[in-house]
């Protein structure tokens, strides 16, 4: 049995670095149980594109399926890339953005090989909605088609919940201030422009962010002049907090294990502050924030 050229076909596309596509292309199973269960996965993807709330249900692969159950979903996602690609155009979105937004399963392949030291897709669940139509990238962040209920003074008669757009920051690079303006400055049009029926009626759309990136106890360790104070002073913070330390253990680290902090070496000011907190007795937030977009 053959790898099917669909495995390999768009991975130079989508910026898949070599060494994931050689494994991606080694490591199709060859049972045919196996192969059956990936392709009803790209359907129930292919199935929910475009719909908020409904993200398929996949198998678990279980841990004898070895690099085939690491790579289930990439391969899932990979068999309907085309029904993802028209979805895009159907929408009017430019090739160049669909290519940057779906450049998300590459990074989430490297992220993994980076913490766990072998092959595999870090993040499934969010490339699942990067494929789904639901999430794109513009310039240096990702929004998500996420509707937002009511946020205090956030505007005039706005009804119980409406479309929004959750903010998210891609893995990698910095989070230069005027490439953040870039991308928050073009967003609205976009979406107005590529989804009418959810934005075009509406007189403001809110942003809002859910993430340990803008603690605002990050201020009290980094510097004014940080990128990522910056970043977080965007934002109107709201009293929704939930715990974070693993979280931000696990993205500032890419620790396999986040609560062994003993293994950790802080070699950046963000890692020596993140551990500072946490070995004074101190707690991290995932915070919530909106914005106006």
């Amino acid at each position: 049995m053959e790898t099917p050229d669909w495995v390999t076909a768009s991975l130079d596309w989508l910026g898949v670095p070599a060494v994931e596509a050689a494994e991606l292309a080694d490591s199709f199973p060859d049972d045919p149980g196996i192969r059956r269960e990936i392709v009803a996965a790209g359907e129930a993807i292919a199935a929910s594109i475009g719909i908020d709330r409904t993200r398929p249900k996949l198998i678990e692969p279980p841990a004898e399926w070895g690099a085939a159950g690491r790579y289930f979903v990439a391969y899932a996602c990979l068999s309907v890339i085309e029904e993802v690609r028209r979805d895009h155009r159907d929408h009017g979105v430019p090739d160049a953005i669909s290519a940057h937004s779906l450049n998300a399963l590459s990074l989430n392949l490297e992220r993994h090989r980076r913490i766990y030291g072998i092959g595999g897709l870090d993040g499934p669940a969010w490339v699942i909605d990067v494929w789904r139509g639901l999430i794109f990238r513009l310039g240096r962040l990702d929004y998500k088609r996420e509707p937002v209920g009511p946020v205090a003074g956030a505007a005039s008669r706005r009804p119980a919940e409406q479309p929004g757009l959750s903010v998210h920051i891609p893995i990698g690079g910095r989070l230069d201030p005027g490439e953040c303006d870039a991308s928050l400055a073009r967003t609205a049009a976009f979406f107005r422009r590529h989804f009418p029926a959810e934005y075009a009626g509406l007189d403001l759309i809110i942003g809002h962010c859910r993430s340990w990136l803008i603690d605002p106890q990050l201020a009290d360790h980094l510097p004014v002049t940080s990128n990522i104070v910056d970043f977080g002073r965007r934002f109107m913070i709201t009293a929704d907090a939930t715990p974070g330390d693993r979280e931000i253990v696990r993205w500032v680290f890419e620790a396999a294990d986040p609560t062994d902090l003993a293994a950790l070496t802080p070699t950046s000011r963000l890692e020596r502050a993140v551990l500072d907190h946490l070995t004074a007795g101190h707690h991290w937030n995932i915070a919530f924030g909106w914005l106006h977009l």
